[in-house]
């Protein structure tokens, strides 16, 4: 996308490190990184077209995250996703990556709510799943995350090697209940919490 409106690539390091607060500040970011000037909206149109296409192609489950679905799904939890990507996304991945039915609810960030850390979309899934905030455990890799849990008054468990560099997740766990490397550390957290 960068290329493709005169500029240069970054390294995905960098690129990494702008994604979590929506795909507006990511381009914002990355535009400016790329050195491109007054091209934010022909590049979002950019971005999102080829995203479109190319979500599938190099996007993977974290080891042990399967499972974890399945066997929560299984215990009868219900399962949600709250996401600053648009719908679109979010409902191809899940389904392209075979895990769609796990999941309760699924809100992007065209859904009328503010992005995260907005409680407002988070809010609204607790209300549609009839659950409250003290009864619930966000799962996340990132700040953003965090903040999001804690403007709703939840619980946040936070994984070490997903796009946030690990330092700065165990920066954050004293703020937090679980700062984990393995998923089935969510699996007992969850499974053993009253």
């Amino acid at each position: 996308t960068l290329v493709a409106m005169g500029g240069k690539t970054l390294p995905a390091e960098l690129v990494a490190s702008y994604v979590g607060h929506g795909v507006r500040d990511l381009i914002g970011s990355s535009l400016v990184a790329s050195a491109v000037i007054g091209r934010e909206n022909e590049t979002l149109d950019c971005f999102r077209q080829n995203y479109l296409e190319h979500c599938l192609d190099s996007t993977l489950l974290f080891p042990g995250v399967a499972e974890m679905l399945r066997s929560l799904h299984e215990q009868g939890l219900r399962l949600a996703v709250f996401t600053n990507k648009p719908q679109i996304y979010p409902d191809r991945i899940l389904k392209g990556r075979g895990i769609v039915h796990y999941f309760t609810f699924v809100l992007g960030s065209d859904s009328g709510f503010p992005n995260k850390p907005d409680p407002s979309g988070t809010r609204a899934i607790l209300q549609k799943l009839g659950v409250m905030a003290a009864q619930t455990l966000m799962v996340g890799d990132s700040d953003v995350d965090l903040k999001t849990a804690q403007n709703v008054g939840m619980d946040c468990a936070l994984y070490l090697n997903g796009f946030t560099k690990p330092e700065q997740i165990l920066e954050l766990r004293h703020a937090t209940r679980l700062v984990f490397d393995s998923f089935e550390q969510v699996t007992h957290l969850v499974t053993q919490s009253p």
